[in-house]
């Protein structure tokens, strides 16, 4: 016999069920490809995508699916947690970050607390409202957008305990705390970066202000296994942007070829051509509207860095001397190649230097004799580099004498503004540090005595321009810019990717702000000079007080414990 108290718990469970019918976590169905991304746990996640291709729907679904601890279900079924175990039976501390407040208000705001995020119909047979979904339900198409309803939100006013606004009226937010806990912290990357605070989940949507913000952000998750996500089309501007695509892709090799055991970093790509919610008229329609550099960035998701990059002449398979195939060996790369890709004693040879702090780059260039040359012209060959974090004066010398042993150097370059610097606690300029360290262990030039260095023209523009008349291409096919690739990594790498900076869509000539560029400099001072073919001295010449040092200390401290008496360390101009 029914009771009253039976009849009001069936009262309650019938608006529960009905309650989770309508629930947009409930709802959402999830496309092989969404699911996925919100299936993934790994530490750096990039959702790159163009307009309309998914990306913020996939990202809001994932991030509401966390705090609130309720699994989506993908379309074919499948249940997914997008919960970490980790993150289980616990209140979490999540952030959200926007390029700045209106953001916060107007996108992150709507994706997460408004209704309308997708939509929903009424299934035609059962009569339940379900996710408006063309992959299970291709007659869905067909339903008109005045039967199509927006769905829930995805955090229901009825799980939120508490507000703290910035801009009520405008939905900026500052803090929302959920009924289960969890809190929900929004961050304009305009602003002063937070700092201190153990974070669980981080959702970067779309652009923002500062790079230098991003390392800072990461820091936030180590000590509770936390996870960032990053949903953005693929702003070329944006430099943390495209160093986490360059990471995910490197990972992703490194584990194909057995170098790592598994990724901490992955990306994925939407793209708004191949969202099955949208009508074949739709997506032609929008596509006819693009250029063909809109198409890449806004469909495919693609960086268009090309557009824009620095040196958009240089082609890391042209201009170089090691080719992936001997037939395309010139004269230059036979005598290199036959040499263990050392520039011959007949070469000259000079000496960069861009004496940073952080990461100090040091470049050495050679050119060969006129018999290599092509229309007489000569060429320029970057041959090796030395680039290592925090690298002082005294270990960079050292390690130009273990590569460079018993050759002479022409000219030593270095980037004059920062040579003139004097930095805290030093009693000299950091150009007089570099020639005491170069002085100390023997190293000089032919064409300024005491170990002194030439400074690179410090207009980026001018030395620029000189570069790239390096890079032509001339009637025998070849440039007179050959770097040894496999030697030089960095430099290529610098050469391939510097973008310029784009200020209200006008591209300079110079790179944009927080672009790594210390090798590529390196050569443009080479460059703005115009160093000409000098024959060298004679390798071999008397034994200075810092040969007999080296060769001592190499007695000590070399990897095989032995004196190279076969190879002695001769350097700087000869004593005739």
């Amino acid at each position: 016999m029914a009771t009253k108290l039976n009849i009001d718990n069936i009262a309650k469970a019938a608006v529960e069920i009905q309650k989770r019918k309508m629930d947009a976590l409930e709802l959402f169905r999830a496309t092989p490809v969404q699911a996925e991304v919100l299936k993934c746990d790994v530490r750096k996640f990039l959702l790159r995508g163009g307009n309309r291709s998914g990306k913020s729907i996939t990202a809001a679904v994932r991030f509401a699916s966390i705090v609130r601890g309720i699994p989506v279900r993908s379309t074919d079924g499948e249940v997914i947690h997008c919960r970490a175990a980790r993150q289980e039976g616990r209140p979490l501390l999540c952030w959200v970050v926007g390029l700045a407040l209106d953001h916060i208000g107007q996108t992150m705001h709507r994706l997460l607390f408004r209704p309308g995020l997708f939509q929903i119909v009424r299934d035609p047979k059962t009569k339940m409202w379900r996710a408006f979904n063309p992959i299970e339900f291709p007659e869905d198409h067909d339903i008109p957008q005045e039967d199509r309803k927006p769905s829930p939100p995805l955090i229901p006013p009825s799980e939120v305990a508490e507000w703290a606004w910035e801009v009520k009226s405008e939905r900026q937010f500052s803090m929302c705390r959920l009924r289960n806990g969890t809190e929900i912290y929004a961050f304009a990357s305009s602003a002063p970066v937070k700092a201190g605070d153990p974070v669980d989940e981080i959702w970067i949507d779309e652009e923002i202000k500062f790079a230098a913000h991003y390392p800072e952000w990461q820091a936030r998750l180590v000590d509770r296994e936390g996870r960032l996500f990053w949903s953005s089309w693929p702003a070329h501007s944006n430099n943390a942007l495209r160093q986490l695509s360059k990471q995910c892709i490197k990972e992703k090799k490194e584990v194909e070829k057995g170098q790592r055991e598994y990724v901490t970093a992955r990306e994925e790509v939407l793209r708004m051509s191949t969202n099955p919610f949208f009508t074949k008229k739709q997506v032609e329609d929008t596509l006819s509207g693009w250029s063909e550099a809109e198409r890449r960035a806004r469909d495919l998701g693609e960086f268009t860095t090309d557009l824009i990059r620095l040196y958009s002449e240089y082609n890391e398979d042209i201009h170089r001397c090691d080719y992936e195939q001997e037939s395309l060996y010139d004269k230059v790369s036979k005598v290199l190649a036959g040499n263990n890709w050392v520039p011959p004693e007949t070469w000259t040879r000079d000496l960069i230097l861009d004496p940073g702090t952080a990461l100090p780059g040091l470049l050495m260039c050679a050119i060969p004799p006129p018999d290599l040359w092509d229309h007489d012209e000569p060429y320029f060959v970057p041959y090796r580099e030395i680039y290592i974090p925090r690298l002082n004066a005294d270990d960079m010398a050292r390690g130009i004498l273990e590569t460079e042993r018993g050759y002479h150097f022409e000219r030593f370059f270095i980037d004059g503004n920062a040579a003139r610097q004097t930095p805290m606690g030093f009693s000299g300029t950091i150009g007089q540090n570099y020639t005491r360290a170069f002085q100390r262990f023997g190293l000089s030039s032919r064409q300024l005595p005491g170990s002194q260095f030439f400074p690179g023209d410090p207009d980026p523009v001018a030395r620029g321009m000189v570069l790239r008349e390096l890079m032509r291409i001339r009637p025998c096919g070849r440039p007179q810019l050959r770097i040894i690739n496999h030697l030089c990594p960095n430099l290529v790498e610098q050469m391939r990717e510097t973008v310029r900076h784009v200020v209200s869509d006008e591209m300079r000539e110079v790179p944009a702000p927080g672009e790594t560029i210390d090798m590529m400099v390196c050569l443009e001072y080479y460059a703005s000079r115009r160093p000409v073919y000098v024959t060298p001295l004679s390798k071999v010449r008397p034994k200075t007080d810092a040969d007999f040092a080296f060769e001592e200390e190499m007695k000590m401290f070399g990897s095989d414990g032995q004196t190279p008496d076969s190879q002695p360390c001769y350097f700087g101009a000869a004593r005739v």
